[in-house]
């Protein structure tokens, strides 16, 4: 196991290269940073505002970028010099609030605008829109009347491709979650719909045959092929879902919960097979590589946690 930090600040997206050799990661504090697994040094770090680093991931010929506001960055690898890059246009006056990147060498990505109910899909490195879906009418979400106005809040709260970048789960305030064609927008299945749950996080396994859905407290585990069946449903009582993230190779779950535990789940029958407790804090992110060989994990304290995956 292999412990990083740079600084006390509470980190909240981490990704590996596609070789693996190196991990970036990004803080609440605007800090994009990335490592050399090889040499386990800090490559170089920038700093973008003070906005929190909602995402970072390693782009097409050698680069890295993070989400910032509403704003991509982009990073040589090699340089760690800042190099210009598209941006995300804004969409009836509003921007971008929340995003998801499909795994390389795809390279597409999927956005939710402020205050939309619609799930846009782009290409990427140039970001040619490629669709938009609305979803349903039963995910809408609108605050209480003010005056003679209604303010509709965004029902989209998460997103995560599949390791192929063809399938697309979208989990919404209101407890729903679709999966689409991550190609066309075209909606395949609908999972869930409990609207007294926000789904927090989400994931799928490589081949979308498998969905993981939290909100709070609570997991669920999908069959989502040939047709949408339940698994399992888990509860933690007082702790937090924080972190989802499907192995790219065995097809397992992996958990984290805000007491900076980490669950193995089998998707077949929704047992829970190890766990894991380090001790160092509330776990916020998790991903592996590309070939499933390690897994890393970020904390609120600054640290990310490397470890070997044992198949």
């Amino acid at each position: 196991m292999l412990i990083l930090k740079t600084r006390a600040v509470a980190l909240k997206s981490v990704a590996f290269s596609p070789s693996g050799r190196h991990l970036a990661t990004g803080d609440s504090r605007g800090y994009l940073s990335c490592w050399d697994l090889e040499t386990r040094e800090l490559s170089w770090e920038h700093r973008f505002g003070t906005s929190a680093l909602s995402l970072v991931f390693f782009g097409p010929a050698g680069k890295v970028l993070g989400f910032n506001n509403g704003i991509l960055l982009c990073i040589d690898l090699a340089t760690g010099t800042t190099e210009p890059t598209p941006q995300l246009s804004t969409r009836y006056n509003h921007w971008p609030l929340w995003l998801a990147v499909s795994p390389a060498p795809t390279a597409r990505l999927a956005v939710v605008y402020a205050r939309s109910t619609a799930v846009t899909g782009y290409r990427f490195p140039d970001l040619e829109h490629t669709w938009t879906r609305k979803l349903p009418e039963a995910s809408l979400l609108r605050s209480a009347q003010i005056g003679s106005l209604h303010r509709e809040v965004t029902a989209p709260s998460t997103l995560a491709y599949d390791v192929t970048g063809t399938r697309l789960l979208v989990g919404t305030l209101t407890g729903n979650a679709y999966l689409l064609d991550a190609l066309t927008g075209k909606l395949l299945q609908r999972l869930t719909d409990r609207p007294d749950s926000a789904i927090k996080e989400v994931a799928l396994s490589r081949d979308a045959r498998y969905g993981a859905i939290s909100a709070g407290s609570t997991l669920w585990l999908y069959e989502l092929q040939p047709t949408v069946r339940e698994v399992a449903v888990h509860r933690l009582g007082r702790k937090h879902f924080s972190a989802l993230a499907f192995h790219p190779v065995t097809g397992r779950l992996a958990s984290a919960s805000g007491e900076g535990i980490v669950d193995w789940w089998d998707p077949t029958g929704g047992e829970r097979r190890e766990s894991y407790d380090w001790g160092r804090g509330k776990i916020t992110a998790l991903c592996f590589d590309a070939r499933g060989d390690r897994a890393a994990a970020c904390t609120t304290n600054g640290e990310v946690i490397v470890w070997d995956v044992d198949s």
